[in-house]
């Protein structure tokens, strides 16, 4: 694993998909939602911005 395969914008998920494998001998299906996510946007810009080791 690389740097590249942590952030890897280019390839990211894009429209909704599920995910299926096998666990322990069990078929699991996830939903992964292929959209940019506001709240967290917005919630780590806060994070950095009143956490006191990042003030400027």
């Amino acid at each position: 694993m690389d740097f590249s395969d942590w952030f890897d914008f280019n390839n990211r998920v894009k429209q909704n998909m599920t995910l299926v494998k096998e666990v322990n001998g069990r078929t699991v299906a996830k939903q992964v939602h292929g959209s940019f996510n506001w709240l967290a946007f917005i919630f780590t810009f806060f994070y950095a911005l009143f956490r006191g080791d990042c003030k400027i």
